[in-house]
C-alpha cells in the first residue's frame, strides 16, 4: 500500500522563510556582499608595497666578426633581481574610506533586497489567502444553486412549477459548477507559480494556514514623516552616495594637487663574464626616495583642474538627488496614509452591501417558495450576494497591501506601524 505523504502547512512566516533562504537573487548578491566584505577587512592592502623577482639567463656570442658563432656555455650568464616599491600617497585615506562605504552600502542593499522580497511573498501569500476565499464563497454558491435545483425538480414533478422554472433552476446550477472549475484552476494555477518562487516544486502539496486580519488604521502622515524618512533605504543609500562622492573628490584633490612620496629598493645580482654561469658573482643593492609635486590642475582649464570641477558637480547633483528622492518619498506616504483611511471607508460601505445581499436573498428564497418570485430573480439576488462577499474580499485585501506598502515605506514591519498610530 503506497503512503501519501501529509501536506505541508504553509504559513506566510514559514513561506518568506523559504523564499529568502532559496531566492537565487539574493544567493548571488551575498556573494558581491561577501566580496565588499573581505575588500573592506583587508584594507591595509592599499599600503602593501609592490614586489616583483625577476630572473634572466643572457648569451652573447659574436655572429660575423672575430671568430664567428661560438657555442660555449662561458657566453651563458644568469641574472636574479628583486624590487620593491612603496608609494605613500596623502589619497590612501578616501580610498580605504570608500572601500568601507561600498561594503556599508552593499550590505544596507542585501538587506534590504531581503525585506523586499518579502513584502512579495507576503502581498502574493494574501493574494492566494484571497482566492482561496472566493473558492469557498463559489462553492457555497454552488450548494445553494444545487439545492434549489432539487426543490424546483421535485416542484416540477408535482406540477408545482412550470418547465422554465425548472430549465431555469437547471442552467443556473451548470452555470455555477463552471464558475467554480474555473476559480478552482485559476488558484491551482496561482498557486503553484507561488510555490515556484519559494524554491518548491510547483505540485507540492501544502495548505495555506492564515487570513485576512485588518484593522483600522488612522496614520497620521506627518508624525511618521518626521518618524521614520531618514530610515527609508532610498534616501539612506542617496546619502551614503553623497559621502562616496565627497571621499571620491577627496582623492582626486589630492592626487592632483598634494605630493606624494615613493620608497624603492632593488637588488641585483649574476654572474659576469668571462667565465659564464660559473663565473665571478656580483651584486648590487640601490635604494631611492622620490617626492613627486603635481602642479598642473592648479592651472585653470587643465585636464587634471576639470576632473577636481567635475567632482564637485557630482556632489552637487547628488545632493539635489537626494532633495528629489526626499520629496518623492514624503509624497508617497502621505498617499498611502490617505488611501488608507478611504479604503476603510470602501470596506465598511462593503459590508453593508454584504448584509444588505444576504438579507435580500433570504426574502427572496422565501418568495419563490411561495410563489411570489421567479427563479430569474431569485438567481440575481444569489450572484449579487456572492458578487458583494466577493467585494468585500478584494476590498480587504486591497487594505491589506496598502498597509504592506505603507510599512514597507516606512521601513518598519506592520506591527510597529499599528504600534505607531495615535
Amino acid at each position: 500500500m503506497v503512503s501519501v505523504a501529509a501536506p505541508m502547512t504553509l504559513t506566510q512566516e514559514k513561506a518568506v522563510e523559504l523564499a529568502l533562504e532559496n531566492s537565487i537573487y539574493l544567493q548571488k548578491q551575498f556573494i558581491d556582499l561577501r566580496n565588499a566584505e573581505y575588500a573592506a577587512n583587508h584594507l591595509w592592502s592599499e599600503l602593501f608595497p609592490g614586489i616583483t623577482t625577476r630572473l634572466g639567463l643572457n648569451y652573447g656570442t659574436p655572429l660575423a666578426s672575430g671568430n664567428g658563432f661560438q657555442g660555449s656555455i662561458e657566453n651563458l650568464n644568469y641574472t636574479a633581481s628583486m624590487g620593491l616599491s612603496l608609494q605613500l600617497n596623502p589619497s590612501l585615506s578616501p580610498v580605504m574610506r570608500i572601500a568601507k562605504l561600498a561594503y556599508q552600502t552593499g550590505l544596507s542593499d542585501y538587506e534590504n533586497a531581503r525585506r523586499d522580497l518579502g513584502k512579495e511573498i507576503r502581498m502574493a501569500f494574501f493574494s492566494l489567502i484571497a482566492e482561496r476565499e472566493k473558492l469557498a464563497l463559489l462553492s457555497g454558491t454552488r450548494t445553494l444553486a444545487e439545492r434549489q435545483l432539487e426543490k424546483s425538480r421535485t416542484s416540477f414533478r408535482n406540477g408545482l412549477v412550470g418547465e422554465l422554472t425548472y430549465l431555469q433552476s437547471q442552467l443556473s446550477a451548470e452555470t455555477t459548477h463552471l464558475d467554480f472549475r474555473r476559480a478552482e484552476a485559476s488558484y491551482a494555477d496561482n498557486l503553484g507559480k507561488f510555490l515556484v518562487l519559494l524554491g518548491l516544486e510547483q505540485n507540492t502539496p501544502v495548505v495555506l494556514e492564515g487570513e485576512i486580519a485588518i484593522t483600522r488604521l488612522e496614520a497620521e502622515s506627518e508624525a511618521l514623516i518626521r518618524e521614520h524618512l531618514n530610515s527609508r533605504p532610498d534616501i539612506i543609500r542617496a546619502r551614503r552616495e553623497i559621502e562616496r562622492l565627497e571621499l571620491a573628490r577627496q582623492q582626486k584633490v589630492r592626487d592632483g594637487r598634494v605630493p606624494s612620496l615613493t620608497l624603492g629598493a632593488n637588488w641585483q645580482g649574476g654572474s659576469s663574464s668571462p667565465g659564464g654561469i660559473g663565473g665571478t658573482f656580483s651584486d648590487s643593492l640601490s635604494g631611492s626616495l622620490t617626492l613627486s609635486i603635481p602642479l598642473e590642475s592648479f592651472f585653470p582649464g587643465t585636464k587634471a583642474n576639470q576632473t577636481v570641477r567635475t567632482a564637485n558637480m557630482d556632489i552637487e547633483k547628488a545632493r539635489l538627488d537626494l532633495k528629489n528622492t526626499e520629496n518623492e518619498a514624503m509624497t508617497a506616504i502621505r498617499s498611502l496614509a490617505t488611501n488608507l483611511r478611504n479604503s476603510w471607508g470602501s470596506i465598511e460601505i462593503a459590508r453593508l452591501r454584504v448584509a444588505l445581499a444576504e438579507r435580500t436573498y433570504e426574502l427572496t428564497e422565501q418568495g419563490f417558495q411561495n410563489g411570489a418570485i421567479e427563479a430569474l430573480v431569485l438567481e440575481d439576488n444569489r450572484n449579487k450576494m456572492t458578487e458583494a462577499r466577493q467585494q468585500l474580499l478584494d476590498d480587504q485585501l486591497a487594505y491589506k497591501k496598502m498597509m504592506l506598502d505603507l510599512s514597507s515605506a516606512l521601513n518598519i514591519n506592520e506591527g510597529d506601524l499599528l504600534r505607531s498610530a495615535p
